[in-house]
């Protein structure tokens, strides 16, 4: 019997199905990173504990899947410890009210997270 042969039997194939899943996600992860992935496939044979003719297989596949780095991000925080994408020490361009590409529903989904995590529970989204 060819190593082929042993995939497509060992479980009525859930050997080879394994490798095959496990081969789309590594491949479908290089081709999204353009790094290296790999799969190893194992198959040991053991000898029957009690001799004679029968052996047992033991299959398994393993997969390094590479993994897309999430970039830095740059935060600023002031002398009271608040974090914020604003340099505290910068004068601001524009007012909230008046920053470009934020809306009025962008403020009040930041104001009711602050407000949560602040312990101010107004709801500035009931408001809108």
């Amino acid at each position: 019997m060819f190593f082929l042969d042993i995939l497509t039997h060992y479980r009525r194939g859930a050997l080879n199905r394994a490798i095959n899943e496990k081969l789309a996600e590594v491949a479908k992860a290089c081709r999204a990173t353009n790094k290296v992935g790999e799969i190893v496939v194992t198959l040991k044979v053991k000898p029957s504990k009690t001799g004679g003719n029968e052996y047992t297989f033991d299959g398994s596949v393993k997969a390094k899947v590479p993994q897309t780095a999430i970039p830095e991000a740059i935060f600023f925080i002031d002398e009271k410890g608040n974090i914020s994408r604003d340099d505290p020490a910068q004068t601001k361009m524009f007012d909230d009210d008046e920053r470009p590409g934020v809306t009025s529903l962008d403020r009040q989904r930041v104001e009711a997270m602050h407000g949560a995590m602040t312990g101010n529970m107004t709801n500035p989204m009931a408001a809108g």
